[in-house]
């Protein structure tokens, strides 16, 4: 990333009041550094670099993501994760995967403004969702910690749950992030006022 250069959502644009005093709420959440990641996780070397690099180790169990202080790594596949950090950490964090990586056969690519996260959160959260879902969100099945890739309508998303609150995280490609933000806008309509936003 450019010196200099700064983060910005490309819902920047739009006048998104969250939504207060009904039963979801919407909000964009700030910008953050992403990085996606390849690797073997039968390779206890590449493991470790991780780790090192990052804190955290990437998760194993399909579907999970893993929280450390610094950063957290989203399950995307058998060898594929999504690696978020504060915006400010993207730069040094993809300079020491790619020290730490270094010999193996392993990849780390800086995704910069590529996405833009979205928060969805309340009691009926789940009900808006499966608007546009086919993932079972029962709260007792997507559980903390729980990702997965899906589609929202007709854009692709990274959908995360990463605490015990009901309330997610869509990630969604800068290209779609307006057209999901009016989905999710119009999709919670029915549950509270602020839904319109």
């Amino acid at each position: 990333m450019a010196e200099g250069f700064e983060k910005q959502s490309p819902l920047d644009h739009l006048t998104h009041a969250p939504m207060e005093g009904g039963q979801v709420r919407l909000d964009v959440c700030a910008p953050r550094g992403r990085i996606n990641l390849r690797g073997d996780v039968a390779d206890p070397a590449f493991m470790a670099a991780v780790s090192g690099a990052g804190g955290i180790e990437p998760p194993t169990e399909p579907n999970t993501g893993r929280a450390g202080s610094d950063a957290t790594i989203l399950w995307l596949g058998p060898d594929e994760w999504l690696i978020e950090t504060a915006a400010a950490a993207e730069a040094d964090t993809a300079a020491a995967l790619e020290t730490t990586l270094g010999p193996l056969h392993a990849a780390a690519t800086v995704l910069g403004n590529a996405a833009t996260t979205l928060s969805l959160a309340g009691p009926r959260a789940p009900d808006v969702l499966a608007k546009g879902m086919t993932l079972d969100l029962d709260p007792a099945r997507f559980l903390p910690g729980h990702c997965a890739r899906s589609l929202l309508a007709k854009a692709t998303v990274i959908l995360h749950r990463p605490t015990e609150e009901i309330a997610y995280e869509i990630t969604v490609g800068r290209s779609f992030a307006d057209y999901a933000w009016r989905w999710l806008q119009d999709a919670a309509l029915e549950y509270g006022p602020g839904a319109g936003g």
